[in-house]
């Protein structure tokens, strides 16, 4: 299946819901609505760890713009909701593991290194990687089936980038290493992450595009009805 197909059927079998709170010519009111929600989301992410869930949420949002700036798109209201919302669940719990680790190993033990390198792999990568990649797909798709974000998503574009993925959740290690606190750690994470996204998951972006921004001109046409 090439990539016109994947986005031919994104565009006819969503249901009318998906169309219309994914459309990227929301009116005004839908905008309101779109980042009201967004807003809210990241409030609560707020309340759980603080700053850094501003920070993941502003890369998060800042990361898309410049995704789809690369790709000749616009950032729709709708996108910037998924992403805030995405955001504020992943956030805390990104938060979470890196400071888990950071008070379990003393990186500068023997074979401290080592053991926070393999941890952070395991957990990251192993655990929290994967349920991120559904989740992504579900949130911005509309959808409960995680079949079909396995088949959609995770299993035609997770492996093929997961060279990058662990290069990208290996910085919070090496500033641990270079003596830097939680936040700092969760920070660089995250920016790496934005590049990742940016450089090896282009096409993943460009296949599973439910927002009609990447020429989707068939999703596009179905959205602009429900406007």
């Amino acid at each position: 299946m090439g990539l016109e197909d994947i986005v031919h059927n994104e565009a006819t079998n969503k249901g009318w819901l998906a169309r219309k709170l994914n459309s990227p010519k929301r009116g005004l009111i839908g905008k309101i609505l779109d980042f009201s929600v967004g807003i809210a989301a990241t409030a609560v992410a707020y309340s759980l760890i603080g700053t850094p869930a501003l920070v993941g949420s502003g890369i998060g949002v800042v990361g898309d713009y410049f995704g789809n700036l690369w790709r000749g798109a616009k950032t729709c209201s709708a996108q910037i909701r998924d992403s805030l919302v995405l955001s504020s669940i992943v956030s805390p719990i990104g938060y979470g593991i890196i400071s888990f680790l950071d008070s379990a190993i003393n990186i500068r033990a023997p074979l401290g290194l080592v053991k926070r390198t393999l941890t952070q792999i395991i957990f990251q990568q192993g655990m929290l990687a994967p349920a991120v990649n559904h989740l992504d797909y579900m949130l911005r798709h509309k959808t409960l089936d995680i079949k079909e974000a396995y088949e959609r998503q995770f299993k035609k574009f997770f492996f093929k980038n997961i060279g990058w993925s662990v290069l990208a959740g290996l910085a919070p290690v090496g500033l641990a290493y270079q003596g830097y606190g939680v936040n700092t750690q969760f920070y660089g994470g995250l920016l790496a992450g934005v590049a990742v996204r940016g450089l090896a998951w282009g096409k993943q972006i460009a296949a599973t595009d439910p927002y009609g921004t990447h020429r989707n001109q068939g999703y596009g046409r179905m959205a602009t009805s429900y406007s």
